[in-house]
């Protein structure tokens, strides 16, 4: 069923704006500033390379990892590698590694879990291992830069946003392009190998993993971001690697978003809004009014300010995470808060400003979300070449703001193996591909014209009405679970238990 192989608005209204529903919202922002810390707060304490260890050197010992329905019997420890691996006297540093032990007495080839980002954590918040563990170990390895022993923070960068009072402006621009440039240089004089932290050197130590685990060839679970670790992966270990899963693929130059799909994928949003009695009846076009309200995006809501730029660039992260019955996730509140302020209530979008503000500066690791961007530093130099271009345009302005109206591009020391990976390459290695058809971040047409054709063993499955990489591990798991280790089992597609998913536009 979801295979695929090789305009005008209603009249203005107004809201009540009940002072409980003030005090409603000012809850809810407190309550997410908590959350954006728990999310993405740093761990215990960084790992440490044991005296007297050398690289390629694993220490494990027996702990217990905490699924989505209970513990289970694991071990953790750590792994040495080099900083810089064609120097012989380069430093070591440390990286955490979990596996939970498969449940089965004969285990069949493990599972390695690579998550996204760029430039957050591969260790500790992938709660539905246990759907995979049956008869598989799973395997977690700590991403260098952010789980290691060197950890690459940039306040220099976070300052920068939060000072700002438009993100998608020159003076943020350069300020983002200073930010990043001291903390290279400071990173640099405290001893840093920068070259060492990208995409290539993560994957090596993957491998320096699965060689130190004693496993003869692995699968492959990666997300958003991580499927291009993935790819890489295959391409330069391909003896190494079983079977390969991407969800939300991101193929080569799609750290940037591309403005006409952007709008493609908020045509899907219009489409079922068009379906849907509660939405149809505030708009006649979403997609036509949310770009109206992109041109004026009201100042104030109430007293209190709200941000532009904020607001422009939150409505693709927001639109993200969105399924079924999902009404209390990101995406259908996000689609509230456009219709509330074509109708005149800007809550929403002050709402949205304010989180904004909470969890930029707290989204990423940035040295290392520098480090692996720079793969694509070459595209984002092209896209950007003509200036930040309409960023009226959602897609648009996302992109400018995560690459600093492209002075990220030349602000962080070059990925030496740039020219080697920053284009597609043929893969032997049995791939599935999914996504769903409401992604507005890594939507799978991406993967289906610009990867699909360089895998001669792969297919692709695209979910309708599913959103981002979250949206494939929370809704219908049993379905999930039967196309993953159908996969990982036989190289066979089994998504006969999926049904579409209908978005429910009224928020809880």
């Amino acid at each position: 069923m979801f295979r695929t192989n090789h305009q005008d608005t209603l009249e203005p209204t107004t809201r009540t704006l009940t002072p409980m529903r003030v005090i409603a919202l000012a809850l809810l922002a407190v309550l997410v500033a908590g959350l954006v810390y728990v999310r993405f707060a740093p761990g215990a304490g960084p790992v440490a390379v044991p005296e007297g260890a050398s690289a390629g050197e694993l220490f494990l010992e027996p702990c217990q990892y905490a699924g989505e329905d209970g513990g289970y019997a694991a071990d953790c420890g750590t792994l040495v590698v080099s900083e810089t691996r064609a120097d012989p006297e380069s430093r070591l540093i440390a990286l955490p590694v979990t596996r939970i032990r498969a449940r089965s007495e004969d285990p069949k080839e493990p599972v390695f879990f690579l998550t996204g980002g760029p430039g957050q954590s591969n260790m500790g918040w992938f709660q539905f291992a246990n759907r995979y563990v049956g008869d598989r170990d799973f395997v977690l390895v700590g991403y260098r830069g952010i789980d290691s022993s060197v950890r690459l923070d940039c306040p220099e960068v976070e300052s920068a946003l939060k000072r700002s009072t438009d993100v998608l402006s020159g003076e943020f621009f350069r300020a983002y392009r200073d930010g990043y440039r001291s903390c290279a240089d400071r990173l640099t004089d405290d001893g840093v190998d920068l070259a060492s932290y990208g995409l290539v050197q993560q994957i090596d130590d993957l491998e320096t993993a699965r060689v130190a685990l004693g496993y003869d060839r692995i699968n492959l679970l990666s997300e958003s971001a991580g499927t291009r670790t993935a790819m890489i992966y295959g391409w330069r270990y391909p003896e190494s690697i079983s079977r390969s899963v991407m969800v939300a693929v991101n193929p080569p130059g799609n750290f940037l978003l591309d403005p006409d799909t952007t709008d493609e994928q908020i045509g899907r949003y219009a489409a079922l809004c068009a379906d849907d009695d509660s939405c149809r009846a505030r708009t006649d076009d979403l997609a036509a009014t949310m770009r109206r309200t992109t041109d004026d995006i009201p100042h104030r809501w109430l007293f209190l300010p709200i941000k532009d730029a904020n607001v422009r660039v939150m409505a693709v992260f927001g639109l993200l995470d969105s399924t079924a019955a999902a009404s209390d996730t990101p995406g259908p509140m996000m689609v509230d808060a456009w219709l509330s302020a074509a109708e005149g209530d800007a809550s929403g979008f002050w709402f949205t400003s304010v989180f904004a503000d909470l969890l930029f500066p707290e989204l990423f690791v940035r040295g290392q979300y520098a480090a692996a961007a720079m793969l694509d530093a070459q595209a984002a130099r092209d896209y950007f070449a003509s200036g930040p271009g309409d960023l009226s345009n959602l897609g648009r302005a996302a992109t400018a703001f995560t690459w600093g109206g492209g002075v990220l591009a030349d602000s962080w020391p070059a990925a030496p193996d740039e020219g080697t990976y920053s284009r597609v390459r043929t893969s032997q290695v049995e791939t599935l591909l999914i996504g769903g058809d409401l992604d507005p971040m890594m939507p799978p047409q991406a993967a289906t014209r610009q990867l699909l054709p360089y895998l001669p063993n792969g297919h692709q499955v695209v979910l309708p009405g599913f959103g981002h990489q979250s949206t494939f591990f929370k809704e219908q798991p049993e379905a999930g679970s039967r196309l993953l280790n159908t996969f990982f089992d036989s190289g066979q597609v089994d998504d006969s238990l999926y049904v579409p998913a209908s978005l429910d536009f009224t928020p809880s």
